[in-house]
């Protein structure tokens, strides 16, 4: 049995949804992307080495400028939304949420019936970047909290060897 375009958009969306990294995630709406409107790349801005990261399939990459454009995040930061490229041969999207900026994507500009199921994908990589950011914080977070309490915990033992010390030379002076 073929599967129709919802069943590959159902099992794409699932896939995103359980990617365990960015670039996982990425990766699966470029090949989509690559395959069913043309070529795409998404930049994934690392926040710590304020870089990018550039998924794409270097089969159906996008010529040298739109890739050194793509590449450097200063370039593109000030786009707040979706919208055609300069030249109208390309659509690039903000991957933003709650004010933080994931990336972005940018993609040959599609036919009007897949315009909209890339911008939902968009969105839907940006929710995963989103999750997998907060998860990899809260991690951070609690290793934070683990290390506050084994910190705590020492200088609580240090204290009650202290406190030991100085109640058996209270005792052996009285």
């Amino acid at each position: 049995m073929a599967l129709t375009r919802f069943d590959t958009i159902q099992r794409l969306i699932e896939t995103i949804n359980r990617a365990p990294t960015a670039e996982l995630a990425a990766m699966e709406v470029v090949g989509w992307l690559n395959t069913h409107i043309g070529p795409s790349v998404v930049a994934i801005l690392d926040h710590n080495e304020s870089h990018t990261h550039l998924i794409m399939d270097e089969a159906h990459a996008p010529d040298a400028l739109v890739l050194a454009w793509v590449r450097n995040h200063t370039d593109w930061e000030q786009v707040s939304h979706p919208g055609p490229t300069q030249d109208h041969e390309a659509l690039v999207v903000p991957l933003v949420q709650n004010g933080h900026r994931y990336g972005i994507l940018w993609a040959a500009l599609p036919q009007p019936d897949l315009s909209d199921t890339m911008l939902m994908l968009a969105g839907l990589l940006t929710t995963r970047l989103h999750h997998l950011h907060t998860i990899e914080n809260d991690t951070d977070e609690e290793a934070a909290m683990v290390g506050d309490l084994a910190l705590q915990t020492a200088r609580l033992s240090a204290a009650t060897s202290v406190s030991k010390v100085i109640i058996s030379q209270k005792d052996t002076n009285t």
